[in-house]
């Protein structure tokens, strides 16, 4: 089973489930962080992103939040395989 986890942290709260599959060796899994210096974990290919925007100090504050969490799932679509790069 191909398996993507994405997390800002990594591993997160995924760290006992991670190693769990991978311990299976029967999975692809990848893994995809803000997290520098990339943790190695064995059996999982990982995958650096960084937010694409961050919403400035003077945002307006009810779509703050909108625009931090678009920033970053942009940054994870940009990082991924299908992106253009």
């Amino acid at each position: 089973m191909k398996i993507l986890f994405v997390h800002q942290n990594m591993p997160g709260q995924y760290r006992e489930m991670i190693q769990w599959l991978a311990a299976q060796k029967q999975h692809q899994l990848v893994f995809m962080t803000q997290r520098d210096p990339v943790p190695k974990i064995t059996g999982v290919t990982t995958v650096q992103y960084r937010p694409h925007h961050t919403p400035a100090q003077d945002s307006y504050a009810l779509s703050k939040s909108w625009e931090a969490a678009t920033g970053v799932g942009y940054g994870v679509m940009r990082a991924g395989p299908y992106s253009e790069k």
